[in-house]
């Protein structure tokens, strides 16, 4: 495929609301593709739909943020709970990502 449209997701849905009447799985995956076109960002169509990207952007910028009100590791550490140190592989897979 073309570069960036190759990822497959997978999408589960915890809740069905019965005020959603007839709307069925396939009306659900419909709309989900359809979410994929309105991505403001960018004039292509993106992997997944919009919102959850939308929804990673605004957890990067609070994340950053956080990171400059904490940018002493020690006011970090004091915030875990007493007794608990931090997971070494945790840390190195959250920079990975990150």
């Amino acid at each position: 495929g073309i570069k960036g449209t190759s990822i497959p997701c997978h999408y589960h849905v915890l809740h069905k609301d019965r005020r959603l009447g007839a709307i069925g799985a396939k009306d659900l995956q419909v709309m989900t593709y359809q979410l994929c076109h309105v991505y403001p960002r960018g004039d292509k169509a993106v992997s997944y739909a919009s919102p959850a990207y939308l929804a990673d952007h605004c957890a990067e910028r609070g994340k950053l943020y956080l990171e400059t009100q904490y940018d002493d590791s020690a006011e970090l550490a004091s915030s875990r709970p007493s007794g608990e140190d931090p997971d070494p592989k945790m840390q190195q897979l959250v920079e990975e990502r990150v």
